[in-house]
Order: structure tokens, then sequence, then C-alpha cells
């Protein structure tokens, strides 16, 4: 069938044409035009333009009509394909012409956004909503674009990201479509999704600019500094030609992404394209300060913390205290501090990480470390995906804190506290033995019956050679022998009895095994010899602040419980200095987690102490524990006991 074209018309050449029917593609629900024929004439091209497409066909004619405005009508000659309105014409030509820019087109070299201003782009907004809602279900696809450009424009990335997801969910097969890839992947950037765009982006072809362009502004937002920066420098002149919402998010992006990779010139070019825009006032300070401008800097900060902007504002803030301080203006605890008042200000992610592992710098910058290491524990909680960065940070301060004797020179409370908040970075480094050398001093030194064993084997499991397995097997039987725990050091001798032994090593063994069989036999002083020797106050007292001294906590108490027999009465309410000495027994029992003693002094005196600071502390030391399935009142109880106690110690 012969084809031509006359003032915007498309004539098609046919001796027997007949009527024209409307109908529905049967197969997708896009509305057809149907030119039948009495003869055997047909068109067999796939002519096509905005709102028409011309099917192959074996017989007559076919049309694709997308638009509304378009009709098909018979005429002598055959049939003619022209808009409705008189006066507008089809844009076609020979060739046909290009569709203009908010049209659809399958290549993605440019997604062609409207450059109309935000009044213009919103009233188009309403006018392509229509259209969408307007047009058949199945063909939505030409609208579906128009209006995703429209929305992308006015920098409504989740919007247009719904509408493409739309179009998808009733024509599967147009995510096949590059176009539709590459505003799907520019809605996901926009809407701060940029894992989601490198998907879509991955399906494109890297000799495409638009869609390289918009691979460097995804790596920028996930911080791939070098890939983004080697990318975007090459694209500065894209920026240029997106509208005027869009371009104000992007821009700052694709700025911070060329400091954080060094493009310092390909920044300048940015600046002198861009050289007023209010979006980059930040971006600019951290140029100035990057190139030594620091004086201007401080001011340029300073400016923008006063802006609206809520995030320039507090990355300005954080960015001045950082530099007044490399510049010496203020010290590091004035810095942490301030730091510290401000870290809620703006929560996004990066620059909340950046701040939280600042200001840990700071503070142990200052001596601070409990608050350092506190703090990057609470950063692992916080940001679980950053446990790279966050714990190379926490292991360079743990080793700092032990090769510098920080460790030992801390409280005992405070020392034993972070290292076993910190534990994880004990296994198989070069530490493990000192630190824990170190803890066991300070448990010491607190006088605390510490779950040690329990660490001490978790840390040995995790260690593969034998020599270091050796040593801290050891160590652990030491402690536990100075706790007077020989049961438990038995058992590490007899577990370290499997492993390959030099001779040396067994006489460590067998030393530690004479030690603990000397101690059975003469150490401790029996009870049977304080009930059959007759000890003088005195002497029971001398032996108590002794036994207290060695924490050799059985003797005490059995020292403690002749004493008790020599000045308690069997009846009667206690005195100031009896009710002492029943509370002292109770400590000790408790000391040794005897349960049974605790109980049976508890049953001997707990009526007997008159009410008051002595009464208050021996139910505190003899009531067992609060536990979560406890009654509430007992709970109140104990906690008004332990109220008493301290309020009475402060007095």
């Amino acid at each position: 069938m012969p084809v031509s074209f006359n003032k915007g018309a498309i004539n098609l050449k046919c001796d027997r044409s007949a009527a024209v029917v409307s109908m529905s593609d049967p197969r997708t629900g896009r509305p057809l035009l149907v030119g039948t024929v009495l003869g055997s004439c047909s068109i067999k091209s796939n002519l096509s333009g905005p709102g028409y497409r011309f099917i192959p066909a074996s017989r007559g004619i076919a049309v694709v009509a997308s638009s509304d405005a378009i009709t098909l009508s018979p005429e002598p000659s055959g049939f003619v394909l022209q808009a409705m309105e008189p006066e507008a014409r089809l844009p076609i030509g020979n060739p046909f012409v290009k569709p203009p820019l908010t049209d659809v087109s399958d290549t993605p070299n440019g997604i062609n956004l409207p450059q109309y201003g935000i009044i213009g782009l919103r009233r188009r907004l309403g006018i392509e909503r229509v259209a969408v809602a307007e047009a058949p279900p199945l063909d939505r696809r030409e609208a579906t674009f128009r209006l995703a450009r429209v929305m992308l424009a006015l920098d409504m990335g989740p919007e247009a990201g719904a509408a493409l997801d739309r179009l998808a969910q009733s024509q599967p097969y147009i995510v096949r479509s590059a176009q539709w890839q590459l505003l799907h992947a520019v809605s996901d950037i926009v809407s701060f999704h940029p894992n989601k765009a490198l998907k879509h982006l991955q399906k494109m072809p890297k000799s495409e600019d638009q869609a390289n362009f918009w691979r460097g502004v995804a790596d920028a937002e996930i911080y791939n500094n070098q890939n983004s920066g080697n990318i975007l420098r090459k694209y500065i002149n894209v920026l240029s030609a997106l509208p005027v919402a869009l371009r104000g998010q992007v821009t700052p992006i694709v700025a911070e992404a060329l400091i954080r990779s060094g493009k310092i010139h390909a920044l300048e070019q940015l600046f002198q394209l861009f050289p007023n825009e209010k979006y980059l006032r930040l971006e600019k300070a951290e140029l100035q300060e990057k190139l030594g401008n620091n004086k201007n800097a401080l001011i340029s900060y300073h400016d923008i913390i006063k802006s609206r902007n809520n995030r320039d504002a507090a990355i300005a803030f954080s960015r001045m205290i950082m530099l007044e301080y490399k510049l010496n203006k203020i010290d590091a605890k004035s810095a942490a501090s301030l730091l510290l008042n401000h870290i809620y200000d703006w929560r996004g992610e990066h620059h909340e990480l950046s701040l939280r592992l600042h200001l840990a710098q700071l503070q142990a910058a200052y001596g601070a470390w409990t608050e350092a290491m506190a703090g990057l524990n609470r950063a692992l909680i916080l940001f679980p995906n950053e446990t790279d960065s966050i714990n190379g940070l926490r292991q360079k301060f743990f080793n700092t804190l032990e090769n510098d004797d920080n460790l030992k020179k801390m409280s005992p409370l405070a020392a034993a506290a972070l290292i076993e908040d910190n534990m994880d970075l004990i296994p198989g480094s070069s530490l493990g033995m000192p630190v824990l050398k170190i803890l066991s001093s300070k448990l010491l030194d607190l006088g605390l019956n510490h779950p040690s064993e329990k660490i001490f084997n978790t840390i040995i499991k995790t260690v593969k050679n034998d020599r270091k397995k050796f040593e801290l097997s050891i160590d652990l039987a030491k402690f536990q022998i100075r706790q007077n725990n020989l049961d438990s050091a038995q058992i590490i001798l007899n577990r370290i009895n499997n492993l390959p032994l030099s001779f040396d090593q067994k006489r460590i063994i067998d030393k530690l095994n004479n030690e603990m069989e000397t101690m059975k036999k003469n150490k401790h002083v029996d009870e049977k010899i304080f009930i059959e020797e007759k000890h003088k106050n005195s002497e029971l007292k001398k032996i108590i602040i002794d036994a207290d001294r060695k924490k050799d906590w059985k003797t005490e108490e059995h020292a403690l419980s002749a004493l008790a027999r020599l000045q308690i009465p069997k009846s009667g309410m206690l005195s100031n200095s009896e009710a002492q000495i029943a509370v002292n027994l109770a400590f000790t029992a408790s000391k040794m987690h005897d349960i049974s003693k605790i109980n049976e002094i508890k049953n001997d005196y707990i009526n007997r102490i008159p009410a008051g600071p002595q009464s208050a502390l021996f139910m505190v030391i003899t009531d067992p524990p609060i536990s979560k399935k406890g009654n509430l009142q007992d709970a109140i109880r104990k906690i008004k006991n332990l109220e008493s106690v301290v309020g009475d110690n402060k007095k």
C-alpha cells in the first residue's frame, strides 16, 4: 500500500477502501483503528510517531492510537490518518521528525526532563496525571513516562518511582525498556536509594553519557568516593541541563563527592558554572578549608550555621568545631563537649557516624577513655553496617590503653568495666595475656567474686597456639588459687595436661599442684580448731584482720563465727557491737557465695538486730537478688533497704 505525506496527514492509497472500525486490542486492551478493505491491499511497514503506530497486517490497515486526538478516515483513494482538529498536524515528515522532548523515546541517551518554571511544571503535573488516568490500562506507557519526567523535574523522586512501578504492574514487559530503567534509576537516586538505582543502571550500556552520570551520582550517595569522583569530573556540564529543583538536590551531592575524592579542578569548574547558588555554600566552605584558607572557611561555616537549612547548619557547626580544634583555638575537652551537645542536630547516617568517631577521638585525646570506648560501642549498635571502621578505631584505642599503661593507672572499677565491655577485642591479640593480668589485678583490688573463669575460658578457646593456650590457662589457675577456688584451679590444670607439654611446662603444673596441696593442709584454719581451742577476743580479731587482708574468706568466716559464739548472747536484742559482728559474718559468707551459711546467719539474727542502718544493711546482704519473676512489693522493700543504707553512709 503506497504511503505519502501531505500537510501533516498520512495518505494511504488503496483502490477498494471500506469502513473504519474502532476496537480494543484483545491482547493488550489498547485502542485500535482498523481500516477494512474489499480487496487484498495492506500495509506491512511499522510507521510510527507520537500518538500512533501502524501494525503490519496481511490485509487492510491497523493503527494503535494512543492519542485520542488522532482519527483514521476512509477516502475514495484509500485512507487518511490525521489529527481531529483541522489546524493541528501530526509531527511527521519524510523521514519522520523526532518526537518533542516530552514524548517517549526508547533510546536512553538523555531523559529529556521538561525545563519549565515551577508554576508551569505544577500545571503540567496535573495535566499528565489526568492523561494517565484517562489512558487505557494497557496503554499508559507514554503517558506514565511523561508524568514521571515532570515529577522528576519537580524533585518528586518517590512519586515518580511509584508511577513507574504501577506501569510495570500492568505492563510487565516495560521493564525491558531502557528509558524505564533510566527514569527509575533517577527516581531512586532522588529518593536516596542509590543501591536500587545502581541495579537499574547495571542494565544500561556504559557508553551512554546519561547513564554514566547518574551512575556517578549513585556512587556518591553510597560514599564510593574514588569511583564517583572519577566519573563525575567528566560530566560537570550535565548539571546545567537539569531542571532547577532537581539540580538543587543533585549538585551538592556531586560537589561533596568531588571534595572527598580530591577532584579540586572539577570542583572549581562546577563552582564557576554555578557561582551564586546558595545550596553550594557548605561545599565552598569545605573547599576553602581543603585549600588551607582556614580563616575564610571559619567565616563561611559561621554564616551557614545561621541559615534555615538544618542539614547544612549541623554539618557546618561540626566542621567549624573540628577546624577550631585543629587550629588550637579550643582544647580537646571543649571541642568534645560542644560536639556532644549537638550530636543529634542532624542524624544523617554518614554525618552522625563521622561525628561520633571524631567525638571519640577527642575524648581519647584528653584521657576520657571510658567515655570514648562507650561512645564507640554505642556507634556499633547504631551503625551495624560500619563495624569495620568502628572496630578499627576501638582496637587502636584499646592497644593504646594497654601499651601506654593507661589501664593500670585507671581506678579498679573503671578498668574492670572497660575491659569487660570490650572483651571482644582481646581474643587472639598480642594484648590478651597482659590485659587479662590487669583485669585479674583490678578484680582482686575490688575484692569481687567475678565470673572470671567464664571470661578466661572464652578467650582460651579462641587461642589456637598451644603455648599461648598453656600460658593463659596457667594465669587462670593462678587467679583461681588466689581466690581460694582450689577446685576450679585443679580442673584447669587437669585440662591442660592433655596438651603437648615440655618438661618446663610440666614442672610449672607440678609446682601449682604442690602449692594447692599445701594450702589445703596448712593455710586454712579448720573450724574445729576454733571450737576446741580457746581464743581470746583480741586473738580472734587479729586473725580476722589478717585473713581479710589475704582475702582468705574461709578463715575469716571461721574466726567470725568463733567471735560470735564468744560475744553474742543466745537470745535477746543485740547491741551495736554485737550487731556489727553479725553483719560482718553475713558479709564474709556472701563473699564465699555460701548460701546455706547466709541463710543460717539470717535465721539466727534477722529478728534480733534493732531497726536502723545495721538492720537495713544486714537485710541487703542476706536477701536474695531481685529477680524478674520476683514479687514487686518485695523488690520495693529491698530497694528501700538499699536506699536507707546509702543515705546513712552519705550522712
